[in-house]
């Protein structure tokens, strides 16, 4: 027959067995709920990451459209420039040239 102390250390066993599956049960829910919680965090930073992207695109392509603005400008003045330094070039030299002939 078995003894009341082998059927205490059998349900005790049994007991602890039980114990052990409901913590090992609880601490895989709350792993799980722990991965879920990091998810949702990744997600967010992602989409925060991507409007903060959206936002440098935008002023990048802002800058590079004043860049060509300002490289338009550039040019125009350079012409000018150089056409006024022609003219004035040309008009120093007839100016010398009176001023010697009038000598």
């Amino acid at each position: 027959m078995v003894s009341q102390k082998q059927q205490l250390a059998a349900a005790q066993a049994k007991g602890r067995k039980i114990i052990a599956e409901k913590c090992a049960v609880q601490s895989s829910e709350t792993a799980n709920e722990d991965l879920w919680n990091e998810l949702q965090t990744a997600n967010l930073r992602i989409q925060k990451l991507e409007l903060h992207l959206a936002q440098k695109i935008a002023e990048c392509t802002n800058l590079q459209s004043e860049l060509e603005k300002a490289n338009e400008k550039l040019a125009k003045h350079q012409a000018d420039f150089n056409f006024w330094k022609s003219k004035h070039k040309g008009t120093y030299y007839e100016l010398r040239l009176q001023c010697q002939t009038a000598k």
